[in-house]
């Protein structure tokens, strides 16, 4: 895939097990520049881009994080898979989210109300918290 700017590109996830990332510069043809499938058969709840719109992240159905460029190239997934170190998830996960100003934390949260925020360069859950009210908010700074 080559995408000239990458500020014209959009990600989409609609109720299946695949990502699409759209160049909307595409005047003619199909816009469609990639078609990605983290986990065949498990939906995709949430999807997202890092601070430099170079590297996205999915997560759904399947409970882990998919880490991978926007040329397709896997990077990995959190939790690491047969990895021993605790940091298995049982829910889906519902929604992820990057820090605003750097890529190496992303934010998780899922059916099983756990928020967990995920250190990515050390690939391990860097610290997790129930919410017991399904109105309550959290704000990490």
């Amino acid at each position: 895939m080559n995408l000239s700017d990458p500020a014209m590109a959009l990600l989409a996830a609609s109720g299946g097990d695949t990502v699409k990332l759209f160049d909307v510069s595409v005047k003619a043809g199909d816009p469609c520049a990639l078609t990605y499938t983290p986990s065949p058969g498990c939906l995709v709840n949430s999807v997202k881009w890092n601070h430099t719109n170079l590297v996205v992240a999915s997560a759904g159905d399947d409970k882990k994080i998919s880490l991978w460029r926007q040329n397709g190239q896997s990077l990995g997934t959190i939790p690491v898979a047969g990895a021993d170190s605790g940091d298995n998830i049982e829910e889906s996960i519902t929604a992820i989210s990057f820090s605003n100003k750097v890529s190496r934390y992303i934010c998780s949260g899922g059916s099983g109300q756990v928020v967990r925020i995920w250190d990515l360069q050390r690939k391990r859950c860097a610290r997790a918290a129930e919410l017991k009210d399904p109105n309550e908010q959290m704000s990490i700074k």
